[in-house]
């Protein structure tokens, strides 16, 4: 498994902005690479958060990039497609705490505080 290199960043953005384009609201990254605790073993975990409600067909677009990133660049990526609504209302321990402990890639450019409610 590869380091999450700034470089791979990058990659992992202009792929998820590639396959959503103007309805990827959010790309964050959670779990152990968020936290800094990844091991070799990690898998790349990222939050995808849609403007709109996502459907099967978005997903299946998540798992095409995550196959694409396995191919290029030996990344192990397990995406999530949720909606912004859900992300910033529910209040499931798991959005909790990638509220709290995850790291924004899109837009990669906002302060990090956009994370928090």
């Amino acid at each position: 498994m590869p380091t999450l290199t700034a470089d791979l960043q990058e990659a992992l953005r202009a792929r998820f902005r590639e396959a959503f384009g103007e309805r990827l609201h959010r790309l964050i990254l959670y779990g152990s690479h968020a936290r800094g605790e990844a091991t070799e073993e990690s898998d790349i975990d990222v939050l995808v958060v849609l403007h709109d409600i996502p459907d099967r067909s978005d997903r299946e677009r998540a798992h095409e990039v995550m196959h694409v990133m396995r191919e290029e660049y030996g990344a192990h990526v397990s995406p999530l497609v949720t909606s912004q609504e859900r992300f910033d209302t529910y209040n499931q321990p798991f959005y909790r705490n990638v509220r709290k402990e995850g790291e924004l890639l899109v837009p990669h450019d906002a302060p990090e505080a956009t994370l928090a409610l």
